[in-house]
């Protein structure tokens, strides 16, 4: 699945000067990802969308995405954060030809920030997201569970245009998350495809690497992710077909309306 690179090329401008408190743009987005973690066929995406900044006290769309800040401190933050997954089609994947289709995903919980450092244009900072998951298909929506998602990033900016990332993040999740993903039920048991009963737990972790570019209201990001699922708690499932998956994308997005009232 492509997590969060859309958000990531959306949201991820921060600049020393104050900046517009709330921008109207659009994004373009695309790459080449898997059809699911652990999935051993990927395909080429990408998705055009309206996009929106807001740099309120308590809601705000900033460098970690889109958000309501409960309690800020000098080096921490509690927020309300958001993800979303893209959805795939069953019948493009051999795994699991004949199952129902991965939806949506919609990712929504408090998540715990702190900054760890910030001198001389670069930052580490560490993010312990705890989200609620729920599938759509835009007439149904189903609630899935809660994946736990600890992250370090890592930025630093070359000069007023260019900066560079890399991250860290591990992936934890409960039981309806992981059968979304790896199980099988007795209606989809085939010649090439046994039951499995899937278990709550680790299901990966991520490793990303980015550069992006900022200047006159048009932000671009182009990065790579590395995906290692080695050790998950449901390597034995007929649908986990690859201990590795490897995610390349490239993201535009261009403002073209910024208010004149600045952030406070």
């Amino acid at each position: 699945m492509m997590k969060y690179f859309l958000i990531i090329a959306i949201f991820c401008l921060n600049a020393e000067a104050k900046k517009p408190l709330y921008e109207l743009g659009f994004a373009v987005g695309g790459g080449i990802v898997p059809d699911y973690p652990a999935s051993n066929q990927s395909r080429t995406r990408y998705i055009i969308v309206p996009t929106g900044t807001y740099r309120g006290p308590i809601v705000r769309s900033d460098k970690k995405g889109t958000r309501a800040r409960f309690i800020h401190g000098h080096r921490y933050d509690i927020d309300l954060s958001i993800g979303a997954s893209l959805p795939a089609n069953s019948k493009n994947n051999d795994a699991r030809e004949g199952m129902n289709n991965l939806d949506w995903l919609g990712e929504i919980g408090p998540r715990l920030n702190f900054d760890i450092y910030d001198k001389n244009g670069s930052e580490v900072e560490l993010e312990l997201p705890l989200r609620f998951v729920a599938s759509t298909d835009f007439e149904f929506t189903k609630h899935r569970g809660m994946r736990f998602n600890p992250q370090i990033d890592l930025s630093h900016r070359l000069n007023s245009k260019f900066k560079i990332y890399a991250g860290l993040k591990m992936d934890w999740a409960t039981e309806g998350v992981t059968d979304y993903f790896y199980q099988v039920d007795g209606s989809d048991i085939s010649a090439h495809r046994t039951g499995f009963n899937a278990k709550p737990g680790y299901i990966g972790k991520y490793i990303s690497t980015s550069v992006s570019y900022y200047a006159n209201h048009l932000f671009m990001i182009l990065g790579i992710k590395y995906s290692n699922f080695e050790g998950a708690a449901n390597e034995n499932s007929p649908l986990y077909k690859s201990k590795e998956n490897t995610t390349l994308f490239l993201g535009m997005n261009y403002y073209f309306y910024q208010s004149k009232k600045l952030e406070k």
